[in-house]
């Protein structure tokens, strides 16, 4: 009996673990959400894939240390260990990942900043080389209103050509 509550013990221990590294895992999604904006459709799709992920991790762990059964201390410790995770190591990886983060998108704008220039000039020449066009484009619609009628219907001798023909 003991032998028995000493595995489930270390077991459990296992699954506080493996809940540090499913939160660690959630932070990298998070990271990658303060460093790039995503609209609730993506963000949608990016808790898919973290809750594919960790159902994926969480049944290989299942497979491996407890022949696939599910126990709820199971989930319990990897509950425990993502908590310890969020309120401990995760308040400083945030922290330090928003720092590089604003100080990254500074040093590309000072970089970026003669590209963007250069960019806004070509912007303005096609916005005015397209308004130019589309003020040619209505002159011709207005034009193609007085064009000429349909040829095969102005043909005075139509009627004179198919008697003839006919004969």
């Amino acid at each position: 009996m003991g032998e028995f509550l000493m595995q489930e013990t270390i077991l459990f221990f296992y699954a506080c673990i493996l809940g540090v590294f499913l939160g660690f895992i959630f932070d990298l999604f998070r990271i990658f959400r303060m460093a790039v904006k995503c609209g609730t459709f993506w963000v949608f799709i990016q808790d898919i894939l973290y809750f594919s992920i960790i159902t994926f991790i969480t049944f290989m762990f299942l497979l491996s240390y407890n022949d696939g059964r599910l126990r709820m201390f199971i989930l319990v410790g990897e509950l425990m260990g993502s908590v310890l995770y969020f309120f401990s190591a995760s308040v400083i990886i945030l922290k330090s990942s928003k720092l590089i983060i604003n100080i990254t998108k500074k040093v590309l704008a000072v970089i970026l900043k003669p590209f963007h220039k250069i960019f806004n000039k070509l912007s303005d020449k096609i916005s005015v080389s397209k308004a130019k066009t589309q003020v040619k484009i209505k002159k011709s619609k207005i034009f193609d209103k007085f064009s000429l009628k349909n040829i095969t219907g102005m043909v005075y001798n139509k009627l004179k050509f198919k008697k003839n023909n006919c004969d």
